[in-house]
């Protein structure tokens, strides 16, 4: 308060006053900006993070589901009296009916490339030569484009020629444009839903197996005729082809049979022309080639 000696009030800054505010200001200057890390700290994410080895990565935080505040499920009816129907009964919420589906498409795609060979990861149209039967690499090309004008598509010929190729690369570039599709081998497709059938503990999963290749967008059979020829082969391969054919959905198969060879029900549908094309594949085996015969062929 005002004395006669200080009328301001104000008091007289002293030797340790000066110290204090002299280690204050250069603890200020030495201070981050706000929302920055200290010198030589990486922040979670920057490489070599130790923070990021610690917590790890970011995660992503999902918002709860508005209807059921992320419960994942509603009461069948709200509101209602012990002695209504519908009392204490619980369904789904949206979001878990979406996340359901979800899962079985995630599960669908995993089954669906679950067979193919290593070999045919490597297959593309680029690394056929096309000079070798060009009738089918044309027809193979346009099926996998969506502008043949047959749903079905048979090639046929001698072991070696190509015809697992070009289902290969009609595989990719399905992919490529982010279409749904299967390849299947057709001997390893019939003992793999026979085991299934077999199978007691699981009964639900022959029929998933089998709905996939019945209703998958374009699926690729690779080696017909190549299976054994019992009672239920012949059936399984008539349900799967007369379906698909049933439905104009497209279908690539390559055998060494000509159609002609084929089960009679099968061949009736493989020998329409307004559903089939079909395409003879006469090539030599490339795998039996000497090396000059190999390098001459590669080159052309």
């Amino acid at each position: 308060m005002p004395t006669d000696s200080n009328p301001s009030g104000l008091r007289r800054l002293s030797a340790g006053d000066l110290a204090i505010s002299r280690r204050m200001t250069r603890r200020n200057t030495l201070l981050p900006p706000p929302g920055s890390r200290p010198p030589g700290r990486p922040a979670a994410g920057d490489p070599g993070s130790r923070r990021d080895a610690i917590e790890g990565p970011p995660q992503i935080v999902r918002l709860a589901c508005p209807d059921c505040n992320g419960q994942g499920w509603l009461p069948a009816a709200p509101g209602a009296l012990p002695d209504e129907p519908g009392f204490g009964r619980l369904e789904p919420c949206r979001c878990t009916v979406a996340r359901w589906e979800e899962d079985r498409q995630q599960l669908r795609a995993e089954r669906m490339a679950e067979e193919l060979p290593w070999e045919g990861w490597t297959a593309a149209f680029a690394t056929f030569q096309r000079a070798r039967a060009p009738e089918c690499f044309d027809a193979a090309r346009d099926w996998a484009n969506g502008i043949l004008d047959e749903p079905f598509l048979y090639l046929w010929g001698g072991t070696g020629s190509g015809k697992s190729h070009l289902g290969y690369a009609a595989y990719h570039r399905l992919l490529e444009r982010h279409e749904e599709v299967m390849w299947r081998n057709v001997p390893v497709l019939i003992t793999r839903l026979f085991e299934l059938g077999r199978d007691k503990s699981d009964p639900s999963a022959f029929r998933l197996a089998f709905e996939d290749v019945l209703r998958v967008r374009f699926l690729i059979l690779d080696d017909l005729g190549a299976e054994y020829g019992t009672a239920f082969v012949a059936d399984r391969l008539y349900q799967i082809l007369n379906e698909r054919y049933a439905n104009y959905r497209p279908t690539f198969i390559t055998s060494n049979l000509t159609p002609e060879q084929l089960d009679g029900r099968l061949r009736s549908r493989l020998c329409d022309a307004e559903r089939c094309r079909e395409a003879w594949n006469a090539s030599p085996d490339f795998r039996v080639l000497d090396p000059v015969a190999r390098r001459t062929t590669e080159a052309r």
